[in-house]
């Protein structure tokens, strides 16, 4: 509410005559919601006005995250079912729910999660505010993971960056059951990956040294041949000087 106060104190230092330090004498305190002033005049504090607020935000929360299977082979891609209610007074437009992965639901809820961590984005229009007494389930929203190699942290996380304005920011993050999401082989797959990822390179770069060795190996084994043909016509020309000779 507002209260206003006198520059000569309350009533009780003799200021004000009906300003008093409560607010269960106001004269607008309508505590039994029946249209009537609680409190009537000289009985009741004309330096206060009870008002109320009616703020219109959403709450969105996530109830339920289910995947069908948690391990796959390495590019298939594996559903990730969400749920999502609204369960303020508001509907919540172009709501944000991404997979993040290799970060705790901890380091989300402080830092964010990281760009290079997102793994799936989607956005979704608009989610509706939910009765009190509704007890309809809300519409499954997939999502996909694309399996990586190795093991995976991953979670979602609706409104990653905070962009609505809700009641409660602290339902907006979910483990997947179990946590991770894996390829086949975990951590070997890593390591056929790191193989996979640097074999082509090394491969190319072995084939220029060697084709290097080759042409080193070639233009000396020309210039051996040329030096041994000069030695040999030098023998069969001893009267000429080696400056007239021309091959």
């Amino acid at each position: 509410g507002i209260k206003t106060k006198s520059m000569f104190g309350s009533s009780e230092v003799g200021g004000d005559h009906d300003e008093t330090p409560i607010w269960d004498d106001s004269c607008t305190l309508d505590a039994n919601k029946d249209g009537l002033p609680d409190n009537y005049p000289p009985a009741c504090d004309t330096n206060e006005q009870i008002l109320e607020l009616r703020l219109r935000a959403p709450d969105l929360e996530i109830i339920e995250v289910a995947a069908a299977k948690t391990k796959g082979e390495i590019g298939e891609m594996l559903s990730v079912s969400v749920k999502v209610v609204n369960r303020g007074n508001a509907h919540a437009t172009d709501v944000n729910i991404i997979l993040c992965k290799d970060q705790s639901e901890t380091d989300i809820k402080r830092n964010g999660c990281e760009e290079i961590n997102i793994v799936y984005r989607q956005i979704v229009k608009a989610i509706m505010p939910i009765a009190e007494d509704d007890t309809e389930e809300p519409n499954s929203i997939t999502l996909l993971y694309m399996v990586q190699a190795g093991n995976h942290e991953i979670v979602v996380v609706v409104d990653p960056d905070n962009v609505i304005v809700e009641t409660d920011e602290t339902n907006n993050i979910r483990r997947i059951p179990g946590g991770k999401m894996s390829s086949t082989l975990g951590v070997v797959d890593v390591g056929v990956d790191v193989i996979a990822k640097y074999s082509v390179p090394v491969i190319i770069l072995g084939a220029t040294f060697s084709l290097i060795g080759v042409s080193g190996y070639v233009i000396y084994g020309r210039r051996i041949a040329a030096l041994s043909r000069f030695a040999e016509l030098s023998s069969l020309l001893p009267g000429m000087e080696d400056d007239d000779l021309r091959f």
